[in-house]
């Protein structure tokens, strides 16, 4: 019986070591290659050393808060002017609705935001829509910092509903795949279609790469 204990805790041990290694290491190995800040007293590292939300244990100041820095070679096309500041999103097969979407936003520890300069929803273009996601242990619903975990359980065929200005549109997927932060094609504005982009980055826990959820509009 002794042992058996032994056992049991030495494999609960690894699979709570398994939640944060992921993404200690990757952490560790940016710090390590970050560029030195020689001769400026207050500057503040690039990867800042997270610390614990009390509240739901998160992690608090996290890269990549700014929707900017998810395509660092993207250039931001002109603001799109919107008669609202947000508006609301659901998937209706995963039974999860109304989530915020700010407009033109850049701050995702608040909640998704419309990437600034993309088309607004039901227009010609390509409306794209950014939001976190953690590794699964941490998952809350609506927070803001798991907000798109959801994500990786979407089929082609899928559904996404968006309640903008009082109109309602239907967008249905038809395009899953990941991606590099280089390829920044994926916030391309096509002329001929009015297109859904929802993105996040995988593998959850880290930001390597990005999830990319694409749909068109056919409601």
């Amino acid at each position: 019986m002794k042992y058996f204990s032994w056992v049991l805790f030495i494999i609960g041990g690894l699979i709570f070591l398994s939640s944060f290694l992921p993404p200690l290491f990757y952490w560790y190995g940016g710090w390590i290659n970050r560029s030195p800040v020689l001769f400026d007293p207050d500057a503040v590292s690039v990867y800042p050393i997270p610390k614990i939300l009390t509240r739901k244990g998160l992690y608090a100041d996290l890269p990549l808060t700014d929707s900017r820095d998810w395509f660092p070679k993207a250039q931001i096309a002109t603001i799109s002017a919107s008669p609202v500041n947000s508006f609301l999103l659901s998937f209706p097969r995963l039974k999860i609705s109304d989530i915020e979407v700010e407009v033109n936003g850049t701050d995702l520890k608040t909640h998704p935001v419309h990437f600034p300069g993309s088309a607004l929803p039901g227009n010609i273009g390509n409306s794209v829509i950014l939001g976190h996601s953690a590794l699964p242990q941490f998952y809350f619903l609506n927070s803001p910092l798991t907000i798109f975990n959801p994500l990786l359980k979407f089929k082609i065929g899928d559904e996404v509903k968006i309640d903008y200005n009082g109109l309602n549109y239907i967008y249905k997927i038809n395009q899953i795949f990941e991606v590099t932060p280089d390829k920044i094609e994926v916030l391309s504005q096509p002329e001929n279609r009015r297109q859904l982009t929802l993105i996040t980055c995988v593998p959850f826990g880290t930001y390597l790469r990005r999830l990319i959820i694409v749909g068109d509009l056919i409601n």
